[in-house]
């Protein structure tokens, strides 16, 4: 009887401590940084608060205007999970961790191909200013897709004449992107998107990237007009193949 009391009083201590912790980051504001786990890289910053069926979460990666409020579908305890789910019924897992130390408290979050590290915030959602860095726009999901550094390769175009008279006349036509922050990408060399050296607005969707004309940049309102067909993004964003009936284009990151 002593050994089952003991055994009870263990189990019931632990799962104290489990619901204290659950308590210590629900109904607080968290503000931190969203990061890419292949290479640290900084995505976005990220204020978020949990209440105790939603998390409302504002960042401009992974999440954005399409999964600012989330429904908890499941939490696990034991393992230290939750699960939660969009109005699209897509659904987001996180691993978490709370820390406290005599000062400060940290929360992260583990997702399949990124993490956040979190502390508490001196401001409420609910503050005016509070989510003065949020763009509200959609952005991808898959921590790949968010291009940095350098791709470069050249135009081959279908129709054979055509391309022995530009090796001949001009030599390869040679293409490169570098990506800068903010969905932005400068462009150098001969291309179908203007003069050389020129920095444009590219927008994602799905697994392609589609660049746009500076005269006819993105509308919030309306998601923006595409210019061109769109590359698509492959081998884990270290490809991007541009396909279409006059010529192809494969760009390779090179750093």
């Amino acid at each position: 009887m002593k050994n089952i009391l003991i055994i009870l009083t263990c189990l019931l201590a632990l799962t104290s401590c489990s619901t204290k912790t659950i308590d210590k980051i629900k109904n607080k504001t968290w503000e931190g940084q969203i990061y890419r786990a292949d290479d640290n890289k900084k995505l976005s910053d990220i204020r978020l608060k949990f209440s105790s069926d939603s998390l409302y979460i504002f960042a401009n990666a992974i999440f954005g205007a399409d999964n600012d409020t989330l429904i908890l579908v499941k939490h696990e305890e034991k393992d230290s999970t939750f699960v939660f789910r969009n109005t699209e019924g897509e659904t987001f897992k996180f691993f978490y961790q709370y820390k406290k130390e005599e000062k400060t408290e940290n929360f992260y979050l583990t997702g399949n191909d990124y993490y956040v590290v979190l502390g508490q915030s001196e401001l409420d959602l609910s503050d005016p200013t509070a989510l003065n860095f949020y763009e509200n726009i959609s952005v991808p999901r898959k921590a790949f897709m968010y291009l940095d550094g350098a791709y470069e390769g050249e135009i081959e175009f279908e129709n054979q004449m055509v391309n022995l008279f530009s090796m001949f006349s001009l030599g390869p036509i040679k293409i490169k992107f570098v990506f800068l922050d903010g969905f932005r990408v400068k462009s150098f060399g001969s291309s179908f998107w203007g003069s050389d050296s020129e920095i444009q607005n590219y927008v994602v969707k799905g697994d392609r990237l589609y660049i746009l004309s500076n005269s006819k940049k993105k509308k919030k309102s309306d998601g923006g007009k595409f210019e061109t067909e769109g590359f698509k993004v492959v081998d884990n964003g270290y490809k991007l193949v541009l396909q279409t009936d006059e010529a192809n284009i494969i760009l390779r990151k090179s750093y």
